[in-house]
């Protein structure tokens, strides 16, 4: 099975980890959830020779759902520490 790749540039802003100076087209490979990730707005880079998701919605958001689920849970629960 051959797994999608896409093409980036690997020099300016966003190059991906380990970018060439040459300015070369590095051929980045695509998850089998790359569509899912893109259905849902997921903002992609380049890593590892990946292109991968790293966010899906303003940060700011991501920040309060965790502050949000924290705040719900108890401060310990039975063996964690948290």
């Amino acid at each position: 099975m051959t797994e999608p790749t896409v093409t980036a540039s690997t020099t300016g802003p966003g190059a991906g980890a380990g970018a060439s100076p040459s300015g070369e087209q590095a051929v980045l490979r695509r998850t089998p959830l790359d569509e899912v990730h893109r259905a849902l707005g997921a903002r992609m880079v380049a890593f590892a020779a990946w292109e991968m998701p790293v966010q899906y919605v303003a940060i700011i958001h991501e920040h309060r759902t965790v502050r949000a689920i924290r705040h719900s849970m108890p401060a310990t629960m039975p063996g964690v520490a948290w």
